[in-house]
């Protein structure tokens, strides 16, 4: 239903991906200033077909930072979703990023990164995900805990 409602809103069906067919989600983590923090980034459509790349590649990133160094790792306290790149969003992967933000019991903060002009921004509005999220246009802002010059 709402994605039925996000498609009218957006006036067009799920479409092709960016160049090359790229789509689903990427992982990460990142040491930035004081936090480690697990960047997810996705592209394209995000749909249900991508919904369970979320828990996978954040599980993967996490295990093999683990692996790599189990004396020094460090859990993230920060998680930053990256749709900047996403075409089109459903509710699946919405709650899936929720899903994710919840279970995570040494994160402090949620970020999302989204395209102010493109379709992410809508699906974030009509949910009201910046009650969940902090909500921000750029990565690097994202990982410095705001945007530029903020203390």
């Amino acid at each position: 239903m709402i994605d039925r409602a996000l498609r009218d809103l957006e006036g067009t069906s799920p479409g092709p991906g960016p160049v090359g067919g790229e789509r689903g989600f990427r992982a990460e983590l990142i040491q930035a200033a004081d936090d480690n923090v697990l960047v997810l980034r996705g592209v394209g459509d995000l749909d249900l077909a991508t919904r369970d790349e979320v828990r996978k590649t954040a599980e993967h990133a996490l295990r093999s930072a683990c692996d790599a160094s189990p004396a020094t790792f460090v859990a993230p306290s920060v998680l930053v979703a990256d749709l900047s790149r996403a075409t089109y969003l459903e509710a699946s992967v919405v709650s899936a990023l929720l899903d994710q933000a919840q279970r995570a019991p040494t994160l402090r903060a949620a970020r999302l990164v989204i395209d102010p002009t493109g379709v992410a921004a809508r699906v974030v509005a009509l949910l009201r995900l910046g009650e969940v999220f902090e909500i921000l246009d750029d990565l690097d802002e994202a990982l410095t805990g705001g945007p530029r010059g903020s203390t």
